[in-house]
């Protein structure tokens, strides 16, 4: 019988006022955070700490405390009741799902402790970052990888893969459109009297533009709010205004390839492509919308446009609604940053309402989804004609002893030398994702997934390509 394990990755988040300065400390000491070399990014980092820790206490005070660890266990759990469910007896695989966090406890040694004694033969990592970045992606698999080697030492490890990415999950999309629209619906029941202090009707003219084209373009100045063909409308225009907001990154790390920005757009994509279905069917139409990005830290220059700085700019006669689409789960992020203090901004500005989106955590929808990857991944579930249909094109390839799987087109063209469904190709003709490839596996990691024993491809995965030499990886994504 396989046993195979499911390990959710995530950043993690202090459970005690006492365990954020640790807490700080380890995520700015990570080199994926702080590009420097070790001994100029800890005295960066514990700078940065000495600075932000009491008051990082503080909001985490504000907010009662982070529920990210919680969620996330209630997400594993929903996972494993689902693989569960979908597997018989012909399948002959036994499931458990594990939970392994980046900067707090459980530490990935700790996961990997736990997951020896259960002695799977298959380990399946799942970041639960929707949109591969080298600063999050990248960093949680080479942690747990190193965590495996520390544990694990000479003895045979099971067979590892890698979920690289899912920007565009059904379950996913679907969640956050549904949301999206029963916050329309419930603006528009509100009686016209009553209109003037909380919002405005969306009006059918912008959604009609909008039908034309649902690509999302990022603001060049922050005086514009975009609707689906690229056109401009008046900042005090009276109408809703929906806004992706995603977790920023360092322009310099976007500048390098990173493909995390392009994953968001095709995220907020998608979804505006799903509210416009649902939308149809209810005869409601979809309003302007835009992406942003949230949370920059310190006086670097990070991708714009900001979304405090759009917001104010936009908020003026309208109905906010803020989408956290690079999340899915509740923490720092959004319940005081998103609810707390760009609500009160967005108020100030002269915004009639403000409304924020939930993550997805346990939605049935999202859960659905991780599940049926993950079944893929091991062989159980194949792609309906609906996926095949929408140009669903998995990537699947193994490198240095590790199994990556993309299961969408994810990577777009990012570099040159891209094929059509937006892979690169080896002189051998193997297609390479760049959120696989991008991965840049320490000594001690990358010796101990090339050994010998249960590491080697299983039988199931005879007929997939693989590589047994390491292919160029592009120096750009090297995290």
């Amino acid at each position: 019988m396989r046993r195979i394990a499911v390990v959710l990755l995530n950043l993690g988040s202090p459970q005690e006022p006492e365990d954020v300065k640790p807490f700080l400390l380890n995520l700015f000491l990570d080199p994926a955070i702080i590009r420097a070399p070790r001994l100029i990014r800890g005295m960066i980092a514990r700078m940065i700490v000495a600075r932000r820790w009491k008051s990082s206490q503080a909001n985490y005070a504000t907010i009662g405390g982070s529920p990210l660890l919680q969620q996330t266990f209630a997400q594993a759990e929903a996972l494993q009741v689902k693989l569960r469910a979908d597997s018989d007896e012909k399948d002959a695989v036994e499931w458990e799902v594990f939970v392994a966090m980046r900067y707090w406890h459980p530490f990935a040694e700790e996961v990997v402790g736990k997951l020896m004694e259960w002695n799977p033969t298959e380990v399946i990592m799942v970041p639960l970052y929707p949109q591969c970045s080298t600063a999050t992606t990248h960093s949680s698999v080479r942690s747990f990888l190193e965590a495996m080697s520390a544990v694990y030492g000479d003895v045979p490890h099971p067979f590892l893969s890698v979920l690289g990415c899912y920007p565009t999950l059904p379950g996913f999309v679907d969640h956050f459109a549904e949301e999206i629209l029963l916050t329309l619906k419930s603006l528009r029941s509100v009686s016209r009297e009553t209109r003037a202090s909380i919002g405005a009707d969306c009006d059918r003219k912008s959604a009609e533009a909008l039908e034309q084209q649902v690509d999302i373009i990022l603001p060049e100045k922050s005086d514009e709010v975009i609707t689906g063909d690229g056109d401009s409308k008046d900042a005090h225009t009276d109408s809703c205004l929906i806004v992706f907001s995603a977790h920023g990154l360092p322009q310099r790390i976007v500048d390098e390839g990173d493909p995390y920005i392009l994953q968001v757009e095709q995220a907020a994509s998608a979804i505006v492509q799903a509210l416009f279905q649902l939308g149809d069917e209810a005869d409601i139409p979809v309003p302007p919308h835009a992406i942003c990005f949230q949370s920059r830290v310190g006086p670097v220059a990070w991708v714009k446009p900001y979304t405090d700085e759009y917001i104010r700019t936009h908020a003026q006669g309208r109905d906010i609604i803020v989408v956290p689409l690079s999340f899915v789960s509740e923490h720092i992020e959004t319940l005081l940053e998103l609810d707390i203090e760009l609500k009160e901004m967005a108020l100030t500005a002269g915004a009639n309402s403000y409304h924020r989106i939930a993550t997805p955590q346990v939605s049935e929808g999202f859960i659905a989804g991780l599940s049926g990857i993950t079944r893929e991944i091991t062989g159980f579930h194949k792609p309906s004609v609906d996926e095949l249909e929408s140009g669903y094109r998995p990537v699947d390839v193994v490198k240095q002893g590790v199994r990556y799987f993309a299961p969408y087109d994810c990577c777009g063209e990012v570099a040159a030398g891209h094929s059509d469904d937006g892979t690169t190709l080896d002189d051998k003709g193997h297609k390479r994702c760049l959120c696989a490839f991008g991965v840049d596996l320490s000594a001690r990691a990358l010796a101990f997934v090339e050994g010998n024993g249960r590491g080697s491809t299983p039988n199931h995965f005879a007929e997939k390509d693989t590589m047994a030499a390491q292919p160029s990886t592009p120096s750009s994504l090297l995290g």
